[in-house]
């Protein structure tokens, strides 16, 4: 997928915004390193008993860092970095707030 492909389309946009809404189910701070990778590692502990949403969740957060390792080859870090801004932007705008996304540095599955 090319950066025009990805930033034309809806579908990061549709991605990181499903990954917003299943956080604020399973109450995990996508803000926080540590409540990340404890999902990433299966840990559903803090997830309210919404195990069914915090594998879905887990399952989209490992698509959306390989889909970032993908589009870094294409773009390079910094245009890695201004998609990542432009999308944030247009997630704020839609409601989510700037704490509901992970980190652009999230821990890798």
């Amino acid at each position: 997928m090319s950066h025009s492909e990805l930033h034309s389309g809806d579908d990061l946009l549709a991605l990181r915004s499903q990954i917003g809404r299943l956080a604020v189910i399973c109450n995990v701070d996508m803000s926080h390193d540590d409540a990340v990778s404890r999902l990433l590692a299966g840990d559903y502990e803090h997830c309210h008993h919404h195990d069914r949403e915090a594998e879905l969740l887990r399952a989209l957060l490992v698509l959306l860092y390989r889909l970032e390792a993908s589009v870094s080859e294409d773009l390079g870090i910094q245009g890695l970095v201004a998609l990542w801004q432009q999308h944030s932007e247009v997630l704020v705008r839609h409601g989510f707030t700037a704490d509901s996304q992970p980190a652009l540095n999230g821990s890798s599955p």
